[in-house]
């Protein structure tokens, strides 16, 4: 084994390395409690990707030694399926991640499209030639750029806003990858002339710099998340102990001294002929009922200030349990339970909630001629999220008039007025329409 064998012997140890402790690091770090936040909901393919792609750079390096001289074709088939496979986990990581900021459609075509075209670029490469470097050119590449863009699209969400150094970090992150990607098409000799190192030196390189950067993000998302978990949670906590003390208030406390004006009055019926005390009994009436009256001034201005989603929740759930609705068609209420609420909203916007839900669901009903409608609420790190879908006829949502009727241009103006986000899309196999409400948080 000469020297040069060695140094790739130990470069290609080092890239491998580098990529598998990625990749080992990414699946450590899927969280269900951190789900809702696109970044590490994408996590586990970039992991796939991370492990794949260290154990694609490890059987390399064993082809530089004789260990499986006997056995060469088959490695060198099982290194390509295996480089191929690992950047459709990348490209998935990709396309998960913008699908929530771009896409936003059914997860489940990207990938299935995504796999046939992958399958179909892999043999496609026994006709071509040179199969390496065809899975570089078409999966390897476009993989890493889409990596690339869809990190950069993470940097302006608007969760991290004020995470100035984790979105310079992810900036880094992205350039990293759109420069591997753009090794996969470059060629050793000429890479080799241009800048006087082999290329898989660089590669190893960026993969380094990947890793880092990845760690350091994840680090920095977990510390600052879980503070503001913890702080929400404190702050949910602490409404909740609010309208309980509200209700023993209302209950108990309203009642008691409800109890004692009526025995007051009482007394002022028994010694009415007392016009001393009868007087004071009034005064203390009098005192009695402004004290009740600051108790419930309380309840609707302080103690329910800021609403519960779960209220909200249970009115829907109400209104739709009440609903009447023609022979054959369902209505189905779903809440995402999994994650905590990641602000507040106040009790105006989401009445203001309420009622376009209501609006949507009667427009469905009277219109769709469909079988089912869904209302989904969901928790996202930017805001409440309601969905109203139905599966009925849809409409033409193009035609200049479409918002004017059926109560849209009311729902329209009633999201606009709590600075929400609404969007209908309609066609023949039904009507879906999205809204979104910032956290006031």
């Amino acid at each position: 084994m000469n020297d040069v064998t060695s140094i790739m012997i130990f470069i290609y140890f080092i890239y491998g390395l580098v990529f598998f402790t990625l990749g080992i690091s990414a699946l450590m770090h899927i969280n269900r409690k951190h789900k809702a936040f696109p970044l590490v909901n994408s996590i586990q393919y970039l992991g796939l990707f991370g492990l794949l792609h260290g154990i694609v750079e490890w059987l390399i390096m064993f082809s530089f030694t004789t260990l499986f001289s006997n056995r060469f074709v088959f490695f060198r088939e099982l290194i390509w399926i295996l480089n191929g496979l690992s950047f459709i986990f990348l490209l998935f990581f990709a396309l998960k991640l913008m699908n929530h900021y771009v896409f936003k459609t059914d997860l489940r075509v990207l990938f299935i499209y995504t796999s046939v075209v992958s399958l179909g670029i892999y043999i496609s490469t026994f006709f071509i030639g040179d199969r390496n470097m065809m899975i570089r050119y078409l999966i390897g590449f476009p993989s890493a750029f889409m990596t690339g863009v869809a990190l950069t699209l993470t940097t302006r969400d608007r969760y991290y806003s004020k995470m100035k150094w984790m979105r310079y970090q992810l900036n880094i992150m992205a350039a990293a990858f759109v420069l591997y990607g753009l090794t996969q098409l470059m060629d050793q000799s000429v890479f080799l002339s241009l800048f006087g190192m082999r290329l898989e030196v660089s590669r190893a390189l960026l993969a380094i710099i990947i890793t880092l950067l990845f760690v350091s993000v994840i680090r920095l998302f977990k510390l600052e998340n879980d503070k503001r978990l913890n702080y929400l949670i404190a702050r949910q906590n602490v409404g909740k102990e609010r309208k309980r003390l509200a209700r023993e208030m209302h209950d108990v406390i309203l009642q008691d001294l409800f109890s004692v004006g009526i025995q007051i009055e009482n007394l002022q019926d028994d010694y009415s002929s007392d016009t001393e005390l009868s007087q004071k009994l009034s005064e203390s009436k009098f005192q009695l009922n402004k004290v009740m009256e600051r108790i419930r001034d309380f309840l609707n201005t302080s103690s329910f200030e800021k609403n519960d989603v779960d209220d909200l929740y249970v009115r829907l759930q109400t209104m739709l349990m009440n609903f009447k609705t023609p022979d054959g068609m369902a209505i189905k209420l779903s809440q995402n339970n999994d994650q905590i609420n990641y602000g507040f909203i106040s009790t105006n916007k989401l009445n203001q909630l309420y009622y376009v839900i209501r609006e949507s669901v009667i427009n469905a009903n009277k219109h769709s001629q469909g079988t089912l409608i869904q209302v989904t609420i969901d928790s996202t790190i930017n805001g409440l999220s309601m969905t109203v879908f139905d599966d009925g006829k849809g409409f033409d949502t193009s035609k200049p008039d479409a918002l004017q009727g059926m109560g849209l241009k009311s729902m329209l103006e009633r999201i606009n007025m709590i600075s929400g986000e609404i969007n209908i899309r309609s066609d023949v196999n039904g009507t879906r329409i999205s809204i979104i409400v910032p956290w006031e948080v």
